[in-house]
């Protein structure tokens, strides 16, 4: 939840489930492999609902996560 509240400051449209989840698996999958302030000023330049929408693109099989890495 520190990554989303770092990179959205709050605000509620990052609160939504697709984005939870998918930091949480992306930090599951990735633990040890990122660097947090790195990811946070990546996650700041993309809107949250640009991760939803690609979550929900992408499908189910790992979207959450590929959906993260959209955001590059």
């Amino acid at each position: 939840m520190k990554i989303i509240v770092g990179a959205w400051k709050g605000r509620s449209a990052s609160f939504v489930s697709e984005v939870i989840v998918a930091m949480c698996s992306f930090v599951n999958t990735y633990y040890g492999e990122y660097d947090r302030r790195k990811l946070i000023k990546k996650l700041s330049f993309t809107d949250p609902y640009d991760i939803v929408k690609a979550a929900r693109t992408i499908g189910e099989d790992g979207g959450k996560k590929k959906a993260l890495l959209y955001c590059k």
